[in-house]
């Protein structure tokens, strides 16, 4: 295990609830109820779910003593990120702000040039 900022923020942007939460929030705009429910249900069982593996493999490191010992002696510059926000944590944050609404904006242009590409090959196919 690495104490990796970079990892962190990155393990939070495409982190497996991501999917669940766009579901939901797609599913509000839309008004489909089917992808609000299955966001949801996704949700509250996967959160529980994930608590309950962290946690046993917490106490599988605890109990086989494989924990580092400036962990032991209260070190940890990841949670020191989050529980402390500075300058950096703003900067990562517009950051990862600005990728996620590129990726936003790149999946919507590629949607648009493939109904784009697969009405011309209609059209193509339907000419012959």
């Amino acid at each position: 295990m690495t104490n990796s900022q970079i990892l962190i923020v990155a393990a939070m942007v495409v982190g497996p609830e991501y999917h669940a939460i766009t579901s939901v929030a797609l599913g509000l705009d839309r008004r489909s109820r089917p992808r609000v429910r299955e966001g949801t249900q996704a949700l509250t069982a996967g959160f529980p779910l994930a608590i309950v593996v962290t946690f046993g493999f917490a106490a599988l490191v605890r109990a086989f003593g494989l924990q580092s010992a400036a962990f032991q002696r209260g070190l940890r510059p990841v949670s020191h990120l989050i529980d402390t926000p500075d300058f950096f944590s703003m900067v990562v944050a517009v950051l990862v702000a600005v990728l996620v609404a590129v990726g936003v904006v790149t999946l919507r242009l590629q949607r648009r040039v493939w109904r784009h590409a697969a009405r011309r090959a209609e059209a193509a196919l339907s000419q012959r």
